[in-house]
């Protein structure tokens, strides 16, 4: 049977995100989320969170963004933060910085386990990780991620190896590039992955269509998942010109927290797939 774990990203990172994640986990439209440690509105999410009785969520690792490390010891994680003591601002600067040897891992590791720990000490019990801007998947940092979830017995770190049949629904060549070299990456650390006895999933979706899945999009997903399970990664957020103007990324995050609302059983059942947790990833 087909089965889909349908995952809220960036919880924690601003008040209208976890206002629209909460409404999601409200209407009972999502099977998870991931918990932004390093975001600016971290503590509002945990509070959403546990008046919602939620107990498990998964964590968003962050390291890019300009966001402020969680890891208290800035010495322990100097070379991943710039000349003000931030994360660099996006993925390409600190992908080359880190490929150029600046970034040691041992820092990335600091401060990788300091997000976990903030999570854990907020009472959660860990279901997943993953990361902004899929910074988990560089090479070597991916072995980081497997070895945090081992040494705190989290069962899942996401996977994004997108299939191939993504591509053919709005096709953008920016697009593509970015499919591409997150494949690539994906290809790299199947071996390390399979080595490392994590649950994984069959498929991964939403990076190509990252901030822009309508229904439309949504349903064309939906129609290439087969048997075993399959993560599709949201991006809600309840948007006013407020907001889109100081976070112009997630310009279409409203019409993504439209299609979850609107999401009904049927077209699941028209499409043969069952929602499921990240607790049923086989091992």
């Amino acid at each position: 049977m087909a089965r889909l774990i349908i995952n809220a990203d960036d919880l924690g990172y601003s008040v209208e995100i976890n206002d629209a994640v909460k409404k999601c986990f409200s209407l009972k439209k999502i099977s998870g989320a991931s918990l932004m440690p390093t975001g600016g509105a971290f503590l509002e999410a945990v509070a959403m969170l546990k008046s919602l009785g939620i107990k498990e969520i998964g964590v968003h690792l962050a390291i890019t963004g300009g966001l402020n490390p969680s890891c208290p010891e800035r010495g322990a994680v100097s070379s991943v933060l710039d000349k003000n003591g931030a994360f660099l601002s996006g993925y390409l600067c600190f992908a080359w910085k880190y490929l150029s040897g600046f970034s040691d891992k041992r820092h990335v590791y600091n401060e990788f386990k300091a997000q976990i720990d903030r999570v854990k000490a907020q009472g959660f019990s860990i279901t997943h990780i993953d990361s902004h801007e899929h910074v988990h998947m560089l090479p070597g940092i991916f072995k980081i991620g497997l070895r945090l979830a081992k040494e705190y017995n989290i069962p899942y770190v996401r996977f994004p190896y997108e299939p191939s049949f993504v591509i053919f629904k709005n096709f953008g060549v920016k697009d593509i590039l970015r499919h591409t070299v997150l494949k690539i990456s994906c290809l790299l650390g199947l071996g390390v992955l399979k080595e490392s006895g994590l649950g994984s999933h069959a498929g991964f979706l939403g990076h190509f269509h990252s901030g822009r899945i309508d229904r439309g999009v949504f349903e064309f997903l939906l129609g290439g998942v087969k048997d075993g399970v399959y993560e599709i990664a949201f991006h809600p957020a309840v948007v006013s010109d407020g907001f889109i103007a100081k976070y112009p990324q997630y310009a279409n995050s409203g019409i993504e927290l439209s299609v979850l609302e609107g999401l009904d059983q049927s077209v699941l059942i028209e499409k043969g797939v069952k929602v499921v947790s990240h607790r049923d990833v086989p091992n």
